[in-house]
Order: C-alpha cells, then sequence, then structure tokens
C-alpha cells in the first residue's frame, strides 16, 4: 500500500468541550495549531496507520474524520505526509436547513431519497455534512453550499434545498492575494501586502504560494467547489477569486492557477463592479445592434451591410458572437487581464 501525500481531517468539536486547552467555549474557537502540534504530529510520528476516506479514528478520547487523501482514497501516512485540520464536524448537532448541489445530475426525486435515508436510521455517519465539504449519501454525491449550523447532522426536521445539477471542473483561476501574516524571503510587507525589490523575487514568491498553499488546500483529495468573488483563508494567508472559468465549479490538477499581487479586498470588489457593469453594457449594446441589424435587413436586404456588420468587432475588443455566448452560458467574465 502506498504512503499519501497528503491527508485532510476534521476533528469532533463535541469531544473537544473536556479539554479546555484546545477549544475555548466561551469564544468558540479551536486551536487547530495546538492539536497539530500536541495530538496529530506526535501522534503519527510513533505510528504508522493506514487512513481511508470517509473512516472515523480516535486519538485518546478525540475522533477525527478523514474527508480528504492524496493520491488515493486510501493509504498509509508518513513522516513526509501533508496533514490539514483546519475544521471541525458534530454529531448531536441537528442541521436546520441546508442547501446541497449535486455534483452531477441524476434522475431520482432526491429530496424524497434523502429523507427515506434519514427515517430509516441507515448508515448515521452519511448523514453529518459540514458547510463547503462533500457528502455522501449512498451512491449519491452533493456539495453542502450552506447549511445551519455549519456543521451537524441531517434529521427529519432539516428543512432542505436541491439543485441536481453537474458541478464542472474549473479550467482557469485567477487568485489575488489580499493579505499575508507571515515574511518570505527578504520581502517587506506594507499593509498586508507584499512589496518586491525584483521580477525574480516575485517569481519566487508566487510559486512559493502555489506549493506552499494553493496545492495542499485545493489538492489534497477533498474537492474544494469555488466562485468568482469568494474568500479563502488558508493558515497566515487570505486569496480572493477574481475571475474563473466557468465562474463556478471545483478545482482540480487540471486547473490553471493565476496569482494577482498588489490588491486588497476592496480594490478586487472594484474590479468584479468594474467588469460587471462593462458586461451588462455590453449586452445592452448587443441587444440595440441586434435589433438594428434586423431592421436593415428587412429594409434594405443588403449582403454588403450584414457582411460589414458581421465583421464588426464590438464591446472591448469582443466579437458579437462572443458576447452572445457569453450572455448564452453565464459567462460573466470572459477576460482573465
Amino acid at each position: 500500500m502506498n504512503d499519501l501525500n497528503s491527508v485532510v481531517l476534521l476533528i469532533n468539536k463535541d469531544k473537544l468541550a473536556e479539554f479546555c486547552n484546545f477549544y475555548d467555549i466561551q469564544k468558540d474557537l479551536i486551536d487547530y495549531e495546538l492539536i497539530m502540534k500536541k495530538i496529530l504530529l506526535p501522534y503519527f510520528k510513533i505510528k504508522s496507520r493506514i487512513l481511508k476516506k470517509g473512516m472515523l479514528f480516535k486519538i485518546g478520547e478525540i475522533d477525527f474524520r478523514v474527508i480528504g487523501s492524496y493520491p488515493s482514497g486510501k493509504g498509509i501516512i508518513s513522516s513526509k505526509t501533508y496533514i490539514q485540520c483546519n475544521n471541525f464536524f458534530s454529531n448531536k448537532t441537528e442541521i436546520k436547513r441546508a442547501l446541497m448541489i449535486t455534483t452531477i445530475k441524476y434522475d431520482d426525486c432526491l429530496k424524497d431519497l434523502i429523507k427515506q435515508t434519514i427515517l430509516s436510521g441507515s448508515d448515521p455517519n452519511s448523514l453529518i455534512i459540514n458547510k463547503n465539504e462533500i457528502a455522501r449519501i449512498k451512491h449519491y454525491e452533493f456539495y453542502i453550499k450552506n447549511c445551519e449550523p455549519s456543521s451537524g447532522i441531517l434529521t427529519d426536521n432539516t428543512i432542505l434545498s436541491i439543485e441536481n445539477r453537474d458541478i464542472h471542473q474549473i479550467l482557469r483561476i485567477k487568485l489575488a492575494v489580499i493579505k499575508v501574516n507571515f515574511i518570505f524571503i527578504n520581502i517587506f510587507i506594507q499593509n498586508d501586502l507584499p512589496q518586491f525589490n525584483s521580477p525574480a523575487e516575485k517569481r519566487n514568491y508566487e510559486n512559493y504560494i502555489i506549493k506552499e498553499y494553493y496545492t495542499p488546500y485545493f489538492l489534497s483529495g477533498n474537492k474544494k467547489y469555488i466562485e468568482r468573488g469568494d474568500i479563502f483563508a488558508i493558515e497566515d494567508l487570505e486569496l480572493f477569486v477574481l475571475n474563473c472559468e466557468p465562474e463556478n465549479g471545483f478545482i482540480s490538477r487540471e486547473s490553471n492557477p493565476m496569482l494577482k499581487l498588489g490588491l486588497d479586498k476592496e480594490k478586487c470588489l472594484e474590479k468584479i463592479n468594474n467588469a460587471d457593469n462593462r458586461f451588462a453594457n455590453s449586452l445592452i449594446r448587443s441587444e440595440e445592434n441586434t435589433s438594428y441589424l434586423n431592421r436593415h435587413q428587412q429594409n434594405h436586404n443588403s449582403d454588403r451591410l450584414i457582411d460589414a456588420f458581421n465583421r464588426r468587432i464590438a464591446f472591448d475588443g469582443l466579437l458579437l458572437s462572443q458576447i452572445n455566448m457569453a450572455r448564452l452560458h453565464g459567462n460573466y467574465c470572459i477576460n482573465f487581464r
């Protein structure tokens, strides 16, 4: 059996109430860094263990759940395995409401299926869900877009909303580094943003972020869903999704990431707002020009005029056909500029 490159774990919050060193009940804060140093790293340093995606295991009195592993769903944790544990699960808290998206489109009546599973009481572990994580109920797979509270168990009283559709893979993604809390090489940090002395230093910094932050967070065997405008906090780093193609979906190893430096959250929101306004204006002008073309086709039937119109490049350097395709598919971010 092969060693695992990375593994993603959740800790059982219900058990942590007994351990004040790791969990501040009054502030409702879990010290994941201390859990890593005092529990996980010492345990796996002295004990070789096979972990499988979806399994539960104990270290002392504390429960952990495996929600992701790479390169396979089962393997051995070694000294080189990257261990990620920055979220929790609860098997006692009841979920009040949940928004679930199927990862592929099914023909079944999903809501009835889930209710039936809940009522039958079978496989209770599959009914534990976490916001922004994948849930598997029988042979169906869902992405939990939102739920209240953020982790708990589905019950017959849970108000379910299900979107039955495909979730596609992200082909390209442009991420803005909007906040850093560490110093890399000799980079000067000003207003939480990095300042560079040379292009080579900038490239080294980008490669470091991709290797040490992007890859472990997004490519550890646990599917990550993103949308344009999302913000992700990865340890001491914050990333803003400026653009992606398509505009929502799962990150995979085929996704092509690009980094944008020197922007804060406000500037990112301004860029998205400006892009949306340009796109809206383009659609308005597209409709006006299409109407103009139709009128001339009816009144003049001029092939020369139609050819000239069709060759015309319109709206921020985009062809009219591209605008129409964007409107058809809902791509509000065509350019990756």
